[in-house]
């Protein structure tokens, strides 16, 4: 475990070393990788409090275009360098006023590590050895399963690809609020084609991005204040997984509270299935329910590579696997 005390010392914007009042942890991950539920385990600790979706991405892109091109004087020194400070003493005062916003009225101390949970492409906020970041890699056919549910409960049509978007709003229309109507919704949605390949194209680049901007952070010599998670694992043994979590932080583990059905803590969210909820109970290999013959087709055309690159598929003769049972049963539920 790296040592990552309160006592921790950066350089401030003189060039001294400086005590920093709190540290920053950046959770992120694709869409329904478990990016909420890790925010969740971090906050059964009483030294860490990590709330809601900020979305620095967006700001890191216009800061990426602002530095972007030679002739851009924000891309020369030492404007580069004082906008990058900026924009880090932002990020540090938006997690600071979330805090004290949501625990000083209950009278609550302001905790030590500090941190947000944007499910995102996996980009450096904050410079290590202040921040640290967590990765959550899950596996992308169930990503595409539990994204669908996700994206019909959220009923935002203005949020879906423009190829896919006449064919969502159809299936929105025959929603009741019943789980019989919500299944069959799912269950057409990935029985076309365009859905299929456009959200399993969508992970693969997310995933691979991340692989890319991890070589290029170990290059930087940041490697070890970044841990990757396996969903699959963590789900497995949370307690061994939350351990190593805490401990990457800093943390000490034996003080962090228990996971509970209550605090949407316990893997699954305790077992239960509701696909009228934001929490379903997350299955490892659910996939297998719903993929037909052709809908792993089309997954592993689209998005094999990412699978094997990840190690979820040492090839893409996992196709071959499917069963045609699925796709009965599919078919049943369509009709």
């Amino acid at each position: 475990m790296i040592s990552w005390s309160r006592k921790s010392r950066a350089e401030d914007k003189t060039g001294r070393s400086a005590k920093l009042p709190h540290r920053y942890v950046f959770v992120s991950g694709h869409p329904r990788s478990g990016t909420n539920w890790v925010s969740s385990l971090l906050n059964l600790h009483p030294d860490c409090f990590c709330d809601g979706e900020f979305h620095f991405l967006i700001l890191r892109w216009a800061m990426d275009g602002f530095t972007s091109l030679p002739w851009y004087l924000g891309a020369l020194e030492p404007q580069r360098s004082a906008a990058e400070r900026a924009f880090q003493q932002l990020i540090r005062e938006c997690l600071v006023t979330r805090a004290k916003e949501r625990l000083e009225p209950m009278g609550r101390s302001i905790p030590a590590v500090l941190g947000d949970h944007t499910p995102r492409l996996f980009r450096v906020m904050i410079s290590p050895p202040e921040a640290r970041y967590i990765v959550i890699q899950r596996d992308g056919r169930d990503v595409l399963v539990s994204y669908t549910y996700h994206l019909l409960n959220t009923k935002a049509p203005d949020v879906i690809h423009e190829s896919t978007r006449e064919f969502y709003r159809a299936q929105l229309a025959g929603l009741d609020g019943s789980a019989e109507a919500q299944r069959r919704a799912a269950t057409n949605l990935l029985a076309h084609e365009p859905w299929v390949r456009y959200y399993a194209n969508f992970w693969a680049d997310h995933v691979l991005h991340d692989q890319r901007i991890w070589a290029s952070v170990c290059s930087e010599g940041f490697g070890a204040y970044v841990k990757f998670v396996r969903y699959e694992s963590l789900r497995a043994d949370v307690e061994n997984g939350r351990r190593e979590i805490y401990e990457h932080l800093g943390l000490d583990p034996a003080l962090a509270a228990p996971v509970s059905k209550e605090t949407n803590t316990a893997p699954g969210f305790g077992g239960r299935e509701d696909l009228t909820s934001f929490y379903r109970k997350g299955e490892s290999g659910d996939w297998r329910r719903y993929f037909t013959p052709s809908l792993a087709e089309w997954f592993q055309q689209t998005a094999g590579s990412a699978l094997v690159a990840l190690g979820y598929e040492p090839d893409g003769s996992w196709v071959n696997t499917v069963s045609t049972e699925a796709s009965d049963a599919l078919t049943c539920s369509r009709n």
